[in-house]
């Protein structure tokens, strides 16, 4: 199973390698993309039993590498049980108080990562410009691992 878009060729080849020394059935691969809207040509390999892609967008860029329809399963992005279970009743205004955010100020979220968000800190600056010459009263908050 692989769930980062750098694990796909290496370890198919590497499963493959065993079952052929160990004289054992092949072993099954999957993958399972992480990223919603784009995804890393990385995340494809034709040789993978299933692709679980989260949007048609995403499912589109498997095909174009190479993955055929029958391989690919479209759900949304998997999620841990316990964003699922019991569902937060508060409102808005409350959940964001709890956050110590204004509870009636809309709130821009910016997340990056570190493979390949590229320069975080100029996009949040174009944010923050952006929302400062509009008429808008936005708190904006940025998350960001090493981009």
């Amino acid at each position: 199973l692989s769930v980062h878009p750098l694990c796909q060729k290496e370890p198919l080849c590497c499963t493959k390698r065993l079952s052929l020394a160990k004289d054992m059935p092949r072993i099954p691969f999957v993958t399972v993309v992480t990223d919603l809207g784009s995804a890393h040509p990385t995340w494809f390999h034709k040789d993978v039993d299933l692709c679980f892609v989260p949007s048609n967008n995403v499912r589109t860029l498997a095909e174009k590498r190479g993955v055929l329809p029958h391989q690919i399963r479209q759900y949304s992005l998997p999620l841990r049980q316990g964003f699922w279970n019991g569902v937060d009743q508060r409102t808005k205004p409350e959940v964001r108080t709890s956050l110590g955010l204004s509870p009636n100020r809309r709130t821009a979220l910016v997340l990056g990562g570190g493979d390949g968000m590229g320069a975080i800190e100029d996009i949040a600056n174009e944010i923050g410009r952006t929302l400062t010459s509009s008429s808008s009263t936005t708190t904006s908050m940025v998350i960001s691992d090493r981009s």
